[in-house]
């Protein structure tokens, strides 16, 4: 059997963490684990852990796999970018009256999506959620709707609103931000 250098095996290192590195890096911030990942992982390494033998390579087959089509399903899945959303709100409210402000997603493409809102409402807006969540079928249309009590005066302007778009599997999902005036 041969030896192996201390200088092949910190070079065997190196490789190895920069390749951990580079899938942590397109997992974190391109594709988005969801919690059905999670729960297809934790069966699926438990299937491969009880296999005979005393070889880690069907764990590692088995989490490398479910790496690659995490990634592939979420860019399956619609853009988060190239969604269009509309946030409809009143241009004022007086101070103890009431309003509402309404999410509009359309879902351009040919099969349904789950999509996820979260829009940066002043706290002091009081709104009912902050957050939606829903399925978008295809080619069709999501609405929801939070009432606003305003708790003081002042200029609410939100711009920003977070859209996360799953992919057809439900494996991965990817997010952006939307610039929407109010």
């Amino acid at each position: 059997m041969h030896a192996i250098s201390p200088r092949d095996a910190v070079n065997f290192y190196l490789v190895v963490i920069s390749v951990a590195l580079a899938v942590g890096a397109l997992w974190y911030f391109v594709a988005l684990p969801t919690v059905r990942l999670a729960v297809v992982a934790a069966v699926a390494s438990a299937v491969a852990w009880a296999l005979p033998g005393d070889s880690w390579t069907p764990l590692w087959a088995v989490n490398v796999g479910l790496l690659v089509v995490q990634v592939i399903d979420a860019f399956a899945g619609p853009s988060p970018k190239r969604l269009p959303v509309q946030r409809t709100m009143p241009s004022g409210m007086t101070l103890g009256g009431e309003a509402d402000v309404t999410w509009t997603v359309r879902n351009p493409s040919s099969f349904g999506t789950r999509v996820s809102l979260a829009d940066e409402l002043a706290p002091s807006l009081r709104p009912s959620t902050r957050r939606v969540s829903g399925r978008v079928p295809r080619r069709g249309t999501l609405r929801a709707t939070a009432h606003l009590r305003p708790a003081r005066r002042g200029r609410f302007t939100p711009t920003e609103l977070v859209v996360r778009t799953e992919g057809p599997l439900g494996l991965g999902a990817r997010q952006a931000v939307q610039r929407l005036p109010g």
